[in-house]
C-alpha cells in the first residue's frame, strides 16, 4: 500500500516530535510511505531541516511566492501536498499532531481485507468539547469529521481541493464531497487510529494514561 502524509508547516519544532511517531508506528506495518511537507516559506523548511535529516520518503515542497502570512488551516500548503501525490492513499497531518501508534498497522489491514475500496474512514481521539470523533455514514458532515480520521485514494479527489472560503470548515466539506463521490467505495473503520492536535493539549507529546 503507498501512502503520502501531507503535513502543513507552520510550526517546524514540532516535526521532531512529529517525525518520531511516524517512525514508530510505520515499524514493520509494510507500508511504502512518503511524507510531503509544505511550506510557506523557504526560512521555514530551513528552520525545519534538522529534524528531518535522514528521514526516508521524504519531499518538501515551498509554495510559490508565499501564502502572503501565516495561511489559515495551511489550506494553500494542503491543496499543493494534495497535487504532488502522483499515486496511492493521501493522510492529512497537521504539525500540532501525531500520528497514532495503530494508525499504519490499522490502514494497512483494512486495504488488504477491502482490495479495491478508496476510501477509509476511523475514529478519532480529542481532548476538546467536542468529544471524541467516531466515523460512520451518518457524520459525514461538516463538524463531526476531521482531517485525521480519512485515507482517501488519489483517484478518488481527483480535481477536488478544500475550499479557502470554507476556513474552519474546510475538511468537513472536502471529505462530505468525496463520500458523495462514491458511497460504496468507503470502509468504515470503528476503531480510534487518529488524534486530535494532541501537542496542543500535551506538549511533551506523552498522553497521561487516564486519558488516552
Amino acid at each position: 500500500m503507498r501512502l503520502s502524509i501531507v503535513t502543513a508547516v507552520s510550526r517546524p519544532e514540532h516535526l521532531s516530535k512529529v517525525r518520531m511517531s511516524i517512525d514508530r508506528s510505520l515499524e514493520g506495518a509494510g507500508i511504502d510511505l512518503r511524507w510531503i511537507l509544505v511550506f510557506d516559506t523557504p526560512e521555514l523548511a530551513q528552520a525545519a531541516a534538522p529534524a528531518l535529516e535522514g528521514t526516508q520518503g521524504r519531499f518538501v515542497a515551498t509554495l510559490e511566492g508565499g501564502s502572503g502570512g501565516p495561511s489559515r488551516f495551511g489550506i494553500a500548503q494542503k491543496n499543493l501536498g494534495i497535487s504532488l501525490v502522483d499515486d496511492g492513499f493521501y493522510h492529512c497531518l497537521d504539525d500540532d499532531n501525531l500520528v497514532h501508534p495503530d494508525f499504519f498497522a490499522g490502514i494497512g489491514r483494512a486495504a488488504r481485507e477491502n482490495p479495491g475500496k478508496r476510501a477509509f474512514a476511523f475514529n478519532q481521539r480529542r481532548w476538546d468539547s467536542m468529544g471524541n470523533f467516531t466515523a460512520r455514514p451518518e457524520t459525514m458532515v461538516p463538524y463531526k469529521i476531521d482531517n485525521t480520521m480519512f485515507v482517501v485514494h488519489r483517484s478518488l479527489i481527483g480535481d477536488d481541493r478544500y475550499d479557502p472560503a470554507l476556513a474552519g470548515s474546510e475538511d468537513g466539506h472536502f471529505f462530505q464531497s468525496l463520500y458523495a463521490k462514491d458511497p460504496s467505495t468507503w470502509v468504515f473503520i470503528d476503531r480510534q487510529l487518529a488524534y486530535y492536535n494532541l501537542l496542543r493539549h500535551f506538549p511533551d507529546g506523552v498522553v497521561p494514561e487516564d486519558q488516552r
